[in-house]
C-alpha cells in the first residue's frame, strides 16, 4: 500500500510563511468585498419620514411614515399620524370631533384605516399594498384674524389629482422618493 502525503505546505506548492499571508490577506479582502456589495445590493428599499410641526397654535401634527420599495415601485405604504390639541382648544371640545370627521373625510380612498381620539388627541393609522397616501393634506386655518376659536378644515382626498400622493406602483428609486418627501418638509432616513 501506498502512503499518501497530504502536507498542506507540499500540496500547494507554497515556498514560505509570506505566501500564506498574501493569499490569507487575498482571500479576507474578497470575502469583505462581496459582503459589501451583497449588502449594498440587497439593503433595505425602506424610507422612513416623520414630520412634527404646528398646523396651527394648539394642534401639534405629528406623522410617520414607511414607504416600502420592490423593483423600483413603492410596494407598501405604512402611515401614524398624531394631532394634539392643547388645553385652550380642548375645553371647547368639539375639535376632536371635527377632526375625527375631517380624517374620515380626508383618508375616505383608503380601505383599511384605524382612527382612534382621546378627549386631546386624534390618531390615524392604516398599512396599504393597494392605494397610497397624500402627505400634506390637512391645513386648519382662522376662519378671521379676531376669533382664533372658529376655524377651518381644509383637507385634501382625491390621491388620482394631488402632487403629495404617492401611490402604490409610482417608480421611485429609494434616493428619488426621499428627497421628494423631504421638500415637503418631512426628516427621511
Amino acid at each position: 500500500m501506498k502512503k499518501i502525503n497530504l502536507d498542506f505546505m507540499e500540496k500547494i506548492n507554497l515556498k514560505n510563511k509570506e505566501d500564506i499571508i498574501k493569499i490569507s490577506a487575498a482571500a479576507i479582502i474578497t470575502i469583505i468585498v462581496v459582503a459589501v456589495l451583497i449588502i449594498l445590493f440587497t439593503g433595505s428599499k425602506q424610507v422612513t419620514c416623520q414630520l412634527n410641526k404646528n398646523l396651527i397654535d394648539g394642534f401639534n401634527n405629528n406623522e410617520k411614515v414607511i414607504f416600502n420599495i420592490k423593483d423600483g415601485k413603492i410596494s407598501k405604504v405604512e402611515y401614524d399620524r398624531k394631532i394634539t390639541i392643547n388645553d385652550y382648544y380642548k375645553k371647547y371640545g368639539t375639535y376632536i370631533d371635527s377632526l375625527e370627521s375631517i380624517f374620515d373625510t380626508g383618508y375616505s380612498y383608503l380601505k383599511n384605516k384605524d382612527i382612534s381620539s382621546t378627549d386631546s388627541n386624534i390618531t390615524i393609522k392604516f398599512k396599504t399594498k393597494d392605494e397610497g397616501i397624500i402627505l400634506n393634506n390637512l391645513n386648519i386655518v382662522y376662519n378671521n384674524a379676531t376669533d382664533d376659536t372658529s376655524l377651518r378644515y381644509d383637507i385634501k382626498n382625491d390621491i388620482n389629482n394631488d402632487e403629495n400622493s404617492y401611490k402604490i406602483g409610482d417608480k421611485y428609486s429609494k434616493r428619488e422618493l426621499k428627497k421628494s418627501i423631504e421638500k415637503l418638509g418631512y426628516k427621511c432616513k
